[in-house]
């Protein structure tokens, strides 16, 4: 669950951000792989948080929205399968964060919502972990689909991953239940939108050629 207390029910050591301070030490620098070793879920949220930054942009999301779905995806499985750490490639894992590059915009993210979170703490229940897996798998083959005649078919999935992300890092689930009732209210969406095109469109396409043959 997502809480107090770790998915795996094992209390975090400390504040996963505050840990990954530690870990850049003097050289201002820590490797992908010794992120995904620190206690707790904190590097299962960062990898959320990173993989959904580029679905928020526009334009890009739509060119690598099928390799951010597959990662999603992916990521998603490992959370819900209840892995200890996120696995990622023995290539990316002596990838090295910089303190003054990549980690200032995940820290300001961060920073940004936990403001809000204490304000939220009225939706403090824990979260099942099974249930942000789930939702990182669904939001993950919504970014690999071809929706983009659909509106927000990349930022509205990739906020919400985003948004549980932050939850896990923070251990703060009033985001997860927002992330996943975001996830929840853009399915009914994509179903809506889906229904329209059949009926407004491909339907009476449909019907078209039919009568010509």
């Amino acid at each position: 669950m997502v809480g107090r207390t770790s998915r795996t029910g094992i209390s975090v050591a400390g504040p996963w951000i505050n840990q990954v301070e530690i870990q850049f030490g003097a050289s201002g620098q820590v490797s992908l792989g010794a992120l995904t070793n620190l206690s707790g879920d904190g590097a299962f949220g960062f990898m959320m948080v990173a993989l959904a930054i580029p679905g928020l942009v526009p334009g890009l999301s739509s060119v690598i929205g099928p390799l951010l779905g597959l990662a999603l995806i992916s990521l998603g499985v490992q959370f819900l399968w209840g892995n200890g750490a996120p696995w990622i490639p023995t290539r990316l894992q002596s990838l090295n964060i910089h303190r003054t590059k990549v980690w200032p915009l995940l820290v300001r993210i961060d920073g940004l919502f936990s403001r809000w979170g204490h304000k939220m703490s009225w939706m403090d229940r824990p979260v099942p972990g099974g249930w942000i897996g789930a939702g990182v798998i669904w939001a993950g083959l919504v970014l690999g689909s071809p929706l983009g005649f659909i509106p927000m078919s990349n930022a509205a999935p990739a906020l919400a991953v985003c948004l549980m992300g932050i939850s896990i890092i923070d251990e703060a689930p009033s985001f997860a239940w927002i992330g996943l009732g975001l996830l929840l209210l853009y399915t009914l969406f994509i179903g809506s939108m889906l229904f329209l095109y059949w009926n407004v469109l491909i339907e009476p396409f449909l019907t078209w050629i039919a009568s010509l043959l």
